[in-house]
């Protein structure tokens, strides 16, 4: 009896085996399709969704910020990269007196290399400050490698080479030090608590910047130095300083932020991390350095909407858009899902065609208000002070 069970049971698994692995595989495949998606992914898929909208739209961008080449200050363009990147777009720029100075992480035998491939762009950017240090131009860019990234805002066009040729450099001698970002999202107005010893994964270095702080420029004061609770200052390490606040850091001190970040205790990534959040004190001598958006987009990249209020129905479109690019996806249960959900592809791209016409008037209203003098000048009573002109 037991045996004749046994042969049924193996002539039924035998029967519906093919059925069995078939729904296994389409589990497996749907469980692959369905996973969670990374950050990363994430904003990779809707910056390229985003930027073909945007380019959909016929001149979007208007013409770089003018100078000649004696009216333009001298200017380094500071890439830090790896052997695998492509950094071609650094010498396509139009910008008078400037010089690419293309630093490799991973080359020693490169012309411009740090001594260690470690902590990131900052071990970059301070090898800079320390090789240069004698022949610095009046201006000094530093940035990432790539040109397109979510590091650059959609009022940018999510472009490094945008951002440069609009940057106002004239702004950039007057303030000193100026971060190429303008977004607060993720960094202000108070990012970084430096009391915060329990692990974030959001804020992986949080826990890290106080030791980070303190190893940094502990040594560089006299006195017993304060610690500030929070630093904050729009993310992303890319930014525009001028030779005189460079110099006014003595050259062996760059020396040993270097030294510091060849021998810390801590993961490479974090090393970078940190930095993020301190130059603005090494620059600029402030904890916190977060200009009010609108301002900044106006006095930096002469994008002048007309006050906080108009700056933020853009702000408002563009979420818009971005919250309707992320139900759009590109993935086939995407489209099916939304197909028995009675959303068709089709409309949700009118949706977003239509929301991109109406970003794309309002961002070019802004510039050419932004190409007036005088309207600039409404930005610069108070940078740091969030009233509506």
């Amino acid at each position: 009896m037991l045996r004749n069970s046994r042969s049924r049971a193996l002539r039924g698994f035998r029967r519906y085996f093919p059925a069995i692995a078939l729904a296994a595989l389409l589990s497996l495949i749907l469980l692959h399709l369905c996973k969670p998606e990374s950050g990363t992914v994430a904003r990779d898929r809707r910056l390229d969704l985003t930027r073909e909208f945007e380019q959909s739209e016929d001149g979007r961008d208007s013409e770089a910020y003018a100078y000649t080449s004696a009216t333009s200050p001298t200017v380094h363009l500071v890439v830090a990269a790896t052997t695998t990147e492509n950094i071609s777009w650094a010498y396509k720029l139009k910008v008078p007196n400037l010089q690419v100075i293309h630093y490799i992480a991973d080359d020693p035998s490169a012309p411009f290399h740090p001594p260690a491939n470690r902590g990131h762009e900052a071990m970059i950017y301070h090898s800079y400050f320390y090789d240069f240090y004698n022949q610095l131009p009046d201006i000094a860019i530093l940035t990432h490698a790539q040109d397109i990234s979510w590091h650059m805002e959609p009022l940018l066009s999510h472009s490094l080479s945008y951002a440069i040729s609009h940057l106002d450099l004239l702004e950039v001698k007057e303030r000193g030090y100026t971060n190429l970002r303008v977004s607060w999202e993720n960094a202000c107005p108070d990012w970084i608590n430096t009391t915060i010893t329990d692990r974030n994964d959001l804020k992986s270095e949080e826990r890290f910047t106080r030791d980070a702080f303190l190893a940094n420029f502990a040594s560089t004061s006299q006195s017993r130095i304060e610690v500030p609770e929070i630093l904050a200052q729009p993310c992303c390490s890319q930014f525009a300083v001028t030779r005189e606040a460079i110099r006014s850091i003595p050259r062996e001190q760059y020396g040993r932020f270097i030294h510091w970040l060849e021998t810390a205790p801590m993961n490479d990534a974090i090393l970078g991390r940190t930095w993020e959040h301190m130059f603005q004190w090494l620059f600029a001598k402030k904890a916190v350095d977060c200009p009010i958006e609108w301002k900044a987009y106006c006095r930096m990249y002469h994008i002048c909407f007309d006050g906080r209020a108009a700056y933020e129905e853009y702000m408002g479109l563009d979420n818009a858009r971005a919250d309707l690019i992320d139900i759009l996806d590109v993935g086939i249960l995407k489209t099916a899902w939304h197909w028995m959900m009675g959303l068709r592809t089709q409309d949700l791209k009118r949706d977003i065609g239509a929301l991109s016409q109406r970003i794309n008037a309002l961002k070019r209203a802004a510039m050419i208000r932004g190409a007036v003098e005088a309207n600039r000048r409404t930005s610069k009573e108070n940078l740091y002070l969030d009233k509506q002109s």
